[in-house]
């Protein structure tokens, strides 16, 4: 088989996409690689030993691809990140509680999979949750031990793009990236890369990010959808300051299945690391660039690019850092929430309209 050209490798450490895995090893010979993996990689995997209807049903050039994937992992890794992708495969839909059962036999398939032994503990602190989460994700965003902070504005940034696409409809594709980048600086108080290139391309024509996302599916549907966003959108971030730890000496290669998740790697580089999460772990700087797929022309690519630009750089000069209070951003995601709901509530053949948003 096949295994030196993958569609479902990337990383922000090497200026756009994967083309051939191991000429990518030769030209860092003296450095070690670290396996990031996505949620969709231990379903795959369980449904590969265990499941073989599940696995029977995917697409053939997926399957190809997973055993690529895992040929490429058991002979260059130096680690694997697997924690972030088994909590969340392992959590309940409906509570949004973890199965430390589940958990485990999701880390059995990995030590399986790679002939590996791996922790089956569960890392983080996850308090038992009691709340109905089918109009709000705010109770699982507080106590989601490995993402809390980080999954939080991304989950803000999230709503706030979903809305502005949808329902925002007297401004134009232009006009709305304004605005967005306006709330990301004056109320989010948090502009990065991320969130500029994900914006960019969502409010423009990439239609590979939040796929199959019509409000018309239902308010529980789409919080999960944008939910899960959420948490890929910080990916690039978890693993670059994942690889700080090792003095730089792992180039993290995030293994995703998910074509918007692959995008946003694909159109960072990371330039350094500055600046701390909570006085806990480092921020890194990223350059970003705006694909074509984004239906964006030259023109229209160098003014958006200009503009967030002169945004970062002022919040520079006025020394603007963004503010880490979880209670301010988990209030504005309450407020985001609550605007979508009511905005769902209008539409026509919307199939629940007596949704309460007190």
């Amino acid at each position: 088989m096949e295994d030196h050209s993958l569609s479902i490798f990337s990383t922000a450490w090497i200026d756009g996409e994967i083309d051939n895995f191991h000429e990518l090893a030769e030209l860092y010979e003296d450095k070690k690689w670290m396996f990031f993996l996505d949620t969709n990689f231990v379903i795959y995997a369980r449904n590969y030993l265990y499941d073989k209807d599940a696995w029977s049903k995917l697409n053939p050039s997926l399957q190809n691809e997973f055993l690529s994937a895992v040929n490429i992992i058991k002979k260059w890794s130096n680690r694997i990140i697997y924690p972030y992708a088994c909590e969340e495969a392992s959590r309940d839909k409906k509570t949004g509680n973890l199965n430390p059962e589940k958990y485990g036999e999701l880390v059995g398939c990995l030590e399986e999979l790679f002939d590996e032994s791996y922790c089956k503990e569960i890392l983080s602190d996850n308090p038992p949750l009691d709340t109905d989460l089918s109009c709000t994700k705010i109770p699982l965003l507080r106590g989601n031990g490995l993402f809390t902070m980080l999954s939080a504005l991304s989950y803000a940034a999230t709503l706030k793009a979903y809305i502005m696409k949808h329902f925002i409809k007297h401004a134009n594709n232009k006009e709305k990236i304004r605005n967005y980048f306006t709330f990301l600086d004056k109320e989010l108080n948090a502009f990065s890369p991320m969130q500029i290139i994900f914006s960019i391309h969502y409010l423009g024509n990439e239609s590979n990010i939040l796929r199959k996302t019509s409000p018309t599916k239902g308010i529980t549907e789409i919080l999960n959808k944008l939910y899960a966003a959420a948490i890929d959108l910080q990916m690039p971030t978890k693993a670059s300051q994942l690889s700080e730890k090792s003095g730089y000496q792992e180039i993290p290669i995030f293994v995703t299945f998910d074509k918007g998740s692959k995008l946003i790697f694909d159109s960072l580089l990371i330039q350094e690391s500055q600046g701390t999460l909570n006085n806990q772990a480092s921020l890194p700087s990223y350059s970003f660039k705006i694909l074509y797929s984004s239906g964006w022309k030259n023109n229209d690519i160098k003014e958006l690019s200009q503009l967030a630009q002169s945004i970062s750089k002022e919040r520079m000069l006025k020394g603007k850092r963004a503010d880490f209070n979880l209670d301010r951003i988990l209030n504005i995601c309450s407020l985001l929430e609550k605007e979508l709901i009511k905005h769902m509530e209008m539409i026509s053949d919307y199939p629940n309209k007596s949704l309460s948003i007190n």
